[in-house]
């Protein structure tokens, strides 16, 4: 339920300018906020705190579509971005997350039109 709310928010909500929920058990929400923040109509966000966490890889990389759409969609410039001591984020996904957020043309999710 909390996640579901929680994703809520960041689908309608279009002041918001920082997100921080450091400390916040997100475990297995990463994919239902990260389809929030990609649908957004105008994101606004440029400040992440996603700090302690307990993400995983696969929230990590849910996460993805949002930051896509925030950085290279939206009209937010990224300032800080947070995700230290999430001890389940493996290499791999950080080597993807800052290879593919700056061509978001390399994610098959996003829609072309």
């Amino acid at each position: 339920q909390f996640h579901t709310s929680l994703a809520r928010v960041f689908l309608y909500n279009v002041t918001m300018r920082e997100m921080d929920l450091s400390g916040t058990n997100l475990n297995g929400a990463g994919v239902e906020i990260g389809k929030a923040l990609s649908q957004n109509a105008q994101p606004l966000i440029s400040r992440v705190n996603f700090s302690r966490c307990k993400l995983s890889d696969d929230d990590f990389m849910g996460l993805l579509p949002g930051f896509v759409r925030l950085w290279c969609g939206g009209t937010a410039v990224p300032e800080s971005l947070d995700f230290t001591d999430n001890m389940d984020i493996s290499a791999m996904s950080w080597e993807s997350f800052f290879f593919n957020d700056g061509q978001p043309g390399a994610f098959a999710f996003l829609d072309s039109n």
